[in-house]
């Protein structure tokens, strides 16, 4: 008996972390980098949460350097086959994150460009229910989704919420604008709409049934549109979106995400909070330059300096000029400077990372 209440005690302390990376296609070298540095970041910065049970689901063959790490951080490798939410494009994989053996009764699922930057305890504080980061900003118009949920036979959702990009005082980019083609008076007023990139959940449940029915039931609806948008065909989110909402008509809980706990690039812009605070860093598009199949310390370095250098510093003058144009150009200017300060720091992290964590285990 208190056998089995200890053994409750620490389910109940831990969560299952678990994240999906794709070794197929012809970038696989991308991929391999993300998940040692996921691991090395792991191993350096997640402090008590290391004593978390660690899961690397994967596609493909697996690199011996993934392999070596994996078994230096204690993490379990799971094969997994391709969820087949498109013939022609990824969606949907990191879903088999979802179905992993587990040893706690919650996962963490993470995207692979995500960095451990501290001890991330205060997840569990969500406990008991759905946890997610808002988006940076809503990529399904209001117009769009009534349309869905019409093709649903279903009543549009009256709750509203805001967005990332409205409560930090972004500017809007007319470039980026134009991608998804959303009225801006919507940033405060759409319907909850989260980055599936860090989302905590009872494994009870059965999260990965309701997403994934939910991403085919929006693809059936939007075939008879006239205007396809590219978040619903290219993205998981909106179908989370409505996972979110099924799963609150009956009455389950969503708790939405701190900064630290799901920080994004336009967030390092914004200066949102110190980044010494940060717990989970996650970088979309992270080592874009990295090309052809075989990984090396050389190669993996002058992705992360261009990564930090080079691409982060267009975005941030994009967000800069974007202050310019709506007359604050002191904000522009201020949070520019600070910007460029925090991708200088994380590059050294980063970077440290690469020399003393996973430059070992790719020479091995």
């Amino acid at each position: 008996m208190i056998a089995c209440e200890t053994k409750q005690r620490a389910r109940s302390a831990q969560v299952d972390v678990v994240t999906v990376v794709d070794f197929r296609s012809a970038h696989a070298s991308r991929y391999e980098a993300q998940v040692l540095l996921f691991m090395a970041s792991w191993i350096e910065n997640a402090g008590r949460c290391r004593a978390n049970p660690l899961h690397v689901a994967y596609l493909g063959d697996v690199p011996a350097s993934v392999t070596r790490m994996a078994r230096a951080v204690s993490a379990q490798l799971h094969p997994v086959a391709p969820m087949h939410w498109r013939t022609d494009h990824f969606v949907g994989n990191k879903l088999r994150g979802l179905e992993v053996p587990t040893e706690t009764d919650h996962i963490l699922l993470l995207d692979t460009d995500l960095l451990f930057l501290g001890d991330f305890s205060e997840i569990l504080h969500y406990r008991g229910a759905l946890a997610a980061g808002l988006d940076d900003h809503p990529k399904v118009s209001m117009e769009l989704w009534r349309q869905i949920y019409a093709g649903f036979n279903e009543p549009l959702p009256t709750e509203r919420g805001s967005c990332m990009l409205a409560e930090s005082r972004l500017p809007l980019t007319p470039r980026a604008w134009a991608r998804y083609q959303v009225p801006k008076r919507e940033l405060r007023a759409t319907l909850p709409y989260f980055n599936g990139g860090v989302v905590m959940v009872p494994t009870a449940w059965t999260l990965q049934t309701r997403w994934s029915n939910a991403y085919h039931k929006i693809a059936q609806v939007i075939e008879d549109l006239p205007s396809r948008n590219r978040a619903l065909w290219h993205s998981d989110q909106a179908a989370l979106a409505v996972a979110v909402q099924e799963l609150r008509a009956e009455g389950k809980e969503l708790q939405t995400l701190p900064t630290e706990m799901h920080m994004r690039w336009r967030s390092l812009f914004a200066n949102t909070i110190p980044l010494e605070a940060i717990k989970l860093l996650h970088l979309t598009t992270f080592l874009h330059s990295l090309k052809g199949s075989r990984l090396t310390k050389s190669l993996l370095r002058a992705a992360v300096k261009d990564y930090f250098t080079a691409k982060m510093t267009r975005r941030m003058r994009r967000m800069a000029t974007g202050h310019l144009l709506e007359f604050r150009p002191h904000l522009g200017r201020q949070r520019y400077r600070q910007g460029k300060m925090n991708c200088t720091a994380l590059s050294r992290t980063v970077l440290d990372l690469c020399e003393h964590v996973v430059g070992p285990v790719l020479e091995a």
